[in-house]
């Protein structure tokens, strides 16, 4: 099919397709040009891929729930959102879309607070700006989503932890504690 067969339909959804192909180039970079581009980018539309560069992931995170009960607080456990690896998993490996959105979502919720708090606005003393964050709701839907460990529970919170990859001496940090949000009647 040549350029001049091709109707106004097809050019602009090429010069869009295009654009958004040229700016998610741009955005892989740090300099000025990444800078731009997520000035551009406030609904994150433009993806941004660092797998190992230009800084490899140093820390896990650990994704902690508790319940509420009558009686207090439970203990906090993890909630297991990335699983042990198989042989296989290189060719079929569909509950990692699940560990790339808890990832995702912790990793989209720290920039959140970050640009926040430098902004100016005091998310400790105003929490609920966070909270209406998608990255919250949406870890706050798996984390009410997993299963009671308290009986009689009546709210649970959740808690982002970071532990430096590959040494156990350093103390985890704790990233984030929710509030305590009532948990849906069964």
């Amino acid at each position: 099919m040549s350029l001049s067969k091709l109707g106004v339909s097809e050019v602009v959804t090429s010069g869009l397709l295009g654009g958004w192909f040229l700016l998610s180039i741009l955005n892989q970079f740090t300099n000025k040009c990444g800078k731009w581009v997520a000035k551009l980018n406030p609904f994150c539309i433009i993806p941004t891929w660092t797998f190992f560069a230009p800084t490899p992931g140093t820390s896990d995170y650990r994704f902690m729930i508790r319940d509420l009960s009558p009686s207090g607080y439970g203990a906090w456990f993890e909630i297991e959102w990335c699983e042990s690896r198989r042989w296989l998993d290189a060719l079929w490996h569909p509950s990692r879309h699940r560990a790339k959105l808890v990832f995702d979502c912790i990793s989209a919720l720290m920039r959140t607070i970050a640009e926040m708090k430098q902004s100016g606005f005091d998310i400790v003393n105003e929490p609920q700006r966070v909270m209406v964050s998608v990255p919250y709701l949406a870890l706050l839907n798996i984390a009410n989503s997993a299963p009671c460990a308290t009986p009689g529970a009546v709210a649970r919170q959740f808690a982002i932890v970071e532990q430096k990859a590959g040494d156990p001496l350093v103390e985890p940090k704790l990233l984030l504690r929710s509030s305590a949000h009532e948990l849906a009647s069964a």
